[in-house]
Formats: structure tokens, C-alpha cells, sequence
């Protein structure tokens, strides 16, 4: 009977393996520095037009982008598409807070450009025929 072999420097215990976050795999692929993976990942998804509006409310964005902001941050401890994607779509769906910033300036990071950071940084990539079904469209 074989009871293992166990070599002179005693048992060898296999490394564990850490998955990275969103947060840390995004700064990587990105070049962010972590402790601006938030309002990086909201201008990000931001459309491009509403960039400058955003920038300059950033001071006051504890009144504006607060759900926003909870989102990414949540986000970023996420280590699956799979994940992101399920927040994401529960978040667009329930539509919290809205005003002027958000309906009619459009100042709003958009569900599809995070869900794209998502997919070009974690694993486990959501599968369906014709690609992800698009997802939430803004968040």
C-alpha cells in the first residue's frame, strides 16, 4: 500500500490561487493607478460629448454620481463578466435617482462601456447566441 511520499522539506502545500478584481486587472490593462479606478472607470463609460460636464461636476460628486459611483466601486471587487454583468443589469433596471445631470445633460456612465471594460479585463465571459444581448444601456 502507498501512503505518499513526502519529501525531506516535509509536505509542500500547492500554492493558492487569488483571482485579481476588476479594479486590479482594469488599472493594469488601463495604466490607472488604483486609487483612481473609480472616477477613471466613470469618465471612462461616460459618452465622450458628456466628458467635460462630468469633469467639472467631479468636485460635487457626492451629490450627483453617488449610486454611480457605489456601483463601480462594487464593481471592482468583482473577479467575473458574469458577475458585473448580473449587478449591472439589476442596477439599470431599478433606475434610482434621476435629474437634470443624469436625463437631460446625459451626464451618466453607460452600462455597455463598462460591461466592455469588463469583458476586456476579467474572465468568464457571459455566453449567448449574437454575443452578450447588448446589456444594460446605461446604468
Amino acid at each position: 500500500m502507498n501512503c505518499g511520499w513526502i519529501p525531506r522539506g516535509g509536505f509542500q502545500a500547492k500554492p493558492v490561487e487569488t483571482k485579481d478584481t476588476f479594479r486590479e486587472l482594469a488599472c493594469e490593462r488601463y495604466g490607472w493607478r488604483p486609487e483612481g479606478f473609480e472616477r477613471r472607470t466613470f469618465l471612462h463609460c461616460v459618452s465622450v460629448w458628456q466628458r467635460p460636464a462630468a469633469w467639472l461636476l467631479w468636485p460635487w460628486r457626492e451629490r450627483f454620481f453617488r449610486a454611480d459611483l457605489a456601483l463601480i466601486e462594487r464593481i471592482g471587487t468583482m473577479t467575473s463578466y458574469n458577475d458585473v454583468y448580473q449587478v449591472a443589469q439589476d442596477f439599470a433596471d431599478s433606475r434610482r435617482q434621476r435629474g437634470f445631470f443624469r436625463d437631460v445633460l446625459g451626464v451618466r456612465p453607460h452600462g455597455r462601456r463598462l460591461l466592455s471594460m469588463a469583458r476586456d479585463s476579467l474572465p468568464g465571459r457571459l455566453r449567448r447566441e449574437g454575443g452578450d444581448g447588448g446589456g444594460p444601456a446605461a446604468l
